[in-house]
């Protein structure tokens, strides 16, 4: 009798004893289309994905796409453990988050482990009034990293941004607006492809210098017992299955690097 109320007792505390919360993923792509409920079944698939290849972590994927400033302050909320983030979002947090690289996308079009922006205009345009943005992104990071070797002409234009960057682009190639646009290498991508007669009537007139891409970090302070060395290897091995590569297209990925810290280190000076 009394061993038996020992087992019922002991399976009872079994079953009432709390889950462990699960650790947060963050994406964050300031200016990046969608919303997060639309970004969730892919963020989903993918932490199953990493837990069906053995990932002994239980992690949420959660997607934001706001500017860095608005970002910083959700995260204090959010509390990620690791996550991929913009270029401009970790030069403007590694000093106060620690934050440590722990791998590099591979960020498509390139998919090389770098990135870039490059400036358009019309090709009769001789002086545009106005610097439109395709992502909300500081002036500082404009001129300071983005148009770093840019003629000034450029780097003294208004700046704005805008979430209508196709439309935008079409008024420009059209000459309806006196404007040049800054998109990224991928967009650029999509631009070239395009057989209209306004695309055509782009021009690239500057670039950045080649960038790192998003980097893929480790919130050093939340990290506690989170499998990192799994993790990594388990990210750089997603582009030699199926699965993993149809997951990585999704997210415009080509996979995963381990990370050149000189690079993101130079522009963080």
């Amino acid at each position: 009798m009394w061993k038996r109320l020992v087992f019922i007792l002991a399976f009872s505390l079994i079953s009432i004893r709390p889950l462990a919360a699960a650790d947060t993923f963050l994406l964050w792509s300031p200016g990046a289309e969608g919303t997060p409920e639309q970004a969730e079944p892919l963020l989903e698939s993918w932490m199953e994905y990493l837990n069906g290849k053995g990932l002994d972590a239980s992690l949420k994927a959660v997607y934001r796409n706001v500017p860095v400033p608005e970002g910083a302050e959700q995260i204090k909320k959010i509390k990620p453990v690791v996550g991929i983030i913009s270029l401009e979002a970790y030069l403007a947090l590694a000093d106060k988050d620690a934050l440590a690289i722990i791998l590099q996308t591979r960020k498509l079009p390139s998919g090389d482990g770098s990135a870039e922006y490059v400036v358009v205009k019309n090709k009769q345009d001789t002086a545009p009034a106005t610097l439109i943005l395709s992502e909300p992104l500081a002036a500082d990071f404009v001129n300071n990293v983005l148009l770093k070797d840019s003629p000034p002409s450029y780097q003294n234009l208004p700046q704005e941004v805008t979430d209508q960057v196709l439309y935008k682009l079409k008024k420009v190639g059209q000459g309806a607006l006196k404007a040049a646009v800054l998109i990224s290498d991928y967009e650029a991508e999509v631009l070239k492809q395009l057989p209209s007669d306004w695309a055509k009537n782009l021009m690239i007139v500057t670039r950045s210098p080649k960038l790192p891409s998003p980097p893929l970090v480790l919130f050093e302070k939340r990290k506690g017992s989170f499998p990192v060395d799994k993790f990594q290897r388990l990210l750089l091995e997603m582009d030699q299955d199926p699965e993993g590569r149809e997951i990585l297209q999704e997210l415009r990925l080509k996979g995963f690097i381990k990370p050149d810290d000189a690079a993101y280190a130079q522009w963080r000076h």
